[in-house]
This record gives C-alpha cells, sequence and structure tokens, in this order.
C-alpha cells in the first residue's frame, strides 16, 4: 500500500523534452510531456482503447497521439480525435495527474489533484542557490522496496562496512545516532569527534589532520530524505553551528516506489565548498555515483534474500531505531488515508 496523497518526483526536469517519457510510480502507468510552451504534464500511460502505453507515441502540438490507432488526448487526458469517425466516445477519457516543476525535478501528486498543495513539496532550495554547487542528478533503478532504501538512508552507520574505500571509516560504526521527530517525519543524527579523515575527505580537500563529523538525516513522509553531512577541523565549533571551516554538503533522495519489490531512486549532491572546481564536480558526479551502486548492490540482495523466504523471523538492533520510527509514522499516514474511490479527474 502507499501514500496516495502526497508528492512524488516522476523525472529530472531535463528527462522529458520532445519525447514523452513513460514511468511507472505506485504500480500506476504514467506519460510525462511538455506542451508547445514547455509546461510539463502527467496522465495515464494506458489509451483507453487498447491500452497501449501512450509513453510509445508522440506529441502533436496541443495533443498526445496513440502509436496503435491514432487516437489524440489534449493535456488533460480527453480524447479529441479517433481516426476514420467522426465522433468521439464520451467515456474516452485517461486520468490527468497534477505536476510541478521545482528544484530541477518534476513531481507528481499520485491522489486526488483538487487536494495538490505545492507547500508541501520539501524545499529542497540548495539545488537552485548559487552557493551552492550540483553537478548532476542521478537515477538509479533499485530492485527493493522503497522502506528498505529509506532505512538505508536514516542508518548510516553501514557506511563504515559497505563504503569504507571513499566515505568510510571505523569510527562512524562505532559511534550511535540519536533520533528524534521532525515535521511529518524522522530525524537521525550521528556526530564523531576528533576522528581520522575518510579517504573522500583527503581526495577533495587534502585534509589528513583530525576531523569533527556529522551525519544528519532527515526522512519525511512518505519517501524524501535530506541529508546534512560535512566535516570540519577538529575542535572548530561545527557542532555549535560554526561551519566556516567545514567541508559542507547535502544529498536529496527520493526513493519513489515503482512496485513493491522495485523503487526509482532520485538523487543529487549540493556542496557549499570548492564551487568552481572541475575535479571536485567530477568526484561528486562520478565518484559519489559508485557510492550508491554500492548501495544498490546490497538493497538489490537484501530484497532477493527476503523474498526467498517472506515470513523469515528478522531482529532489530539499536542502529534501526529511525528506521522502525519512520516505518510507523508512513504505516499510520497510509491507514489514516480516506480510500480512493475513482482513478479518475
Amino acid at each position: 500500500m502507499y501514500l496516495q496523497d502526497s508528492w512524488y518526483v516522476a523525472a529530472w526536469a531535463n528527462e522529458i523534452a520532445d519525447k514523452p517519457l513513460g514511468r511507472i510510480i505506485l504500480g500506476e502507468p504514467i506519460v510525462l510531456l511538455r506542451d508547445p510552451n514547455g509546461v510539463p504534464h502527467a496522465l495515464e500511460d494506458r489509451c483507453c482503447h487498447r491500452k497501449v502505453r501512450l509513453s510509445g507515441g508522440k506529441v502533436i502540438g496541443d495533443r498526445l497521439q496513440c502509436p496503435y490507432h491514432g487516437l489524440e488526448y489534449n493535456f488533460d487526458g480527453a480524447c479529441v480525435r479517433v481516426p476514420g469517425q467522426s465522433r468521439v466516445p464520451p467515456a474516452a477519457t485517461i486520468r490527468k495527474y497534477a505536476v510541478v516543476e521545482r528544484w530541477q525535478l518534476i513531481w507528481i501528486w499520485m491522489g486526488d489533484p483538487d487536494k495538490a498543495d505545492e507547500t508541501s513539496i520539501p524545499n529542497w532550495w540548495q539545488m537552485d542557490h548559487p552557493e551552492w554547487r550540483v553537478p548532476k542528478g542521478n537515477l538509479l533503478h533499485v530492485s527493493c522496496n522503497y522502506e528498505l532504501l529509506i532505512d538505508n538512508l536514516l542508518d548510516l552507520s553501514h557506511v563504515t562496512y559497505v563504503h569504507a574505500s571513499s566515505i568510510g571509516t571505523q569510527e562512524v560504526g562505532d559511534v550511535a545516532a540519536s533520533v528524534s521527530k521532525i515535521s511529518d517525519g524522522v530525524r537521525s543524527t550521528r556526530w564523531i569527534f576528533c576522528c581520522p579523515p575518510a579517504p573522500f575527505h583527503t581526495k577533495v580537500a587534502g585534509i589528513t589532520s583530525p576531523i569533527d563529523r556529522w551525519q544528519i538525516s532527515d526522512a519525511v513522509v512518505p519517501c524524501f530524505v535530506l541529508l546534512d553531512l560535512g566535516a570540519a577541523p577538529a575542535g572548530t565549533g561545527a557542532e555549535q553551528g560554526d561551519r566556516s571551516k567545514a567541508l559542507e554538503f547535502r544529498v536529496f533522495n527520493a526513493a519513489v516506489p515503482e512496485t513493491e519489490s522495485t523503487t526509482h531512486y532520485f538523487f543529487a549532491h549540493a556542496r557549499r565548498f570548492q564551487l568552481e572546481n572541475p575535479v571536485v564536480d567530477k568526484i561528486f558526479a562520478n565518484d559519489f555515483v559508485n557510492v550508491f551502486l554500492e548501495d544498490k548492490a546490497m538493497l538489490d540482495e537484501q530484497q532477493r534474500m527476503m523474498d526467498l523466504d517472506p515470513g523469515e523471523f528478522r531482529i532489530d538492533i539499536n542502529a534501526d531505531a529511525a528506521g522502525l520510527q519512520f516505518r510507523r509514522l508512513l504505516k499510520r499516514r497510509i491507514e489514516s488515508a480516506p480510500e480512493r474511490t475513482s482513478v479518475n479527474s
């Protein structure tokens, strides 16, 4: 089950150009496209005639043409032309979704369009701010349930073991995180004081002396996780708010369900240091993708092993506290949501 009345990320804005883009979100086929003015739209990716995916068709002016029999739809989802006949059946419509383009992303409201509230879109302002650098947005297809991915982002102790060659050190796994509530979500906070720098810190800034390091994960219903990460020379006051000497960056994460066992993973890094350094750009654009591929391999395998015996007992440990709290919150939100009676708008 999913939370329907909510925003999800449907695509990076630059994924949608002249051709329609098909994507399955919450088990529903969606076609994303732009009108002649460049405004994004989202429709049901399924022709009302013989259910062919409309994303295989083409945009003709202000219409989307089905690739099978040529039926044409306007951007409100109404069929306005059926080749070979003058009358269009009144019921020839497909669902239209509310969409917003913001923070270099296309956001889609999967529930009742009349309830779509743009103010509830996550405020990822660093994505478009001149004091922050975002080299590239990324998308991975992960073969796991989206809640497993959120677990992974809330418990960053795994960097010690999964990412030892890049961002991990032994000290991260040895320090427990604190968990607290935030608006519509959960925060996991870990500070590691006077510890050795990770290989990443040395690579991007030549740091070899001890650092104070932080990992703050804010997970917000239904599937968004903002990571506030950084490192500063030990004892320079980063914990008290002085980040003037820090390597500071954010990681924006959207774990968007495709199906119950597959996820569209959108992520991007924004940094506030060495903004015009192309070498650092390359590290963030390439090396960090490899870090997330390490996560993907672990999550794919986790889902595969769970599927072999879905009822097998699993234990929880202290490091799971944030993920468990988030799961309970999400479950309550889904169960308290009104039942959707119609998919048409």
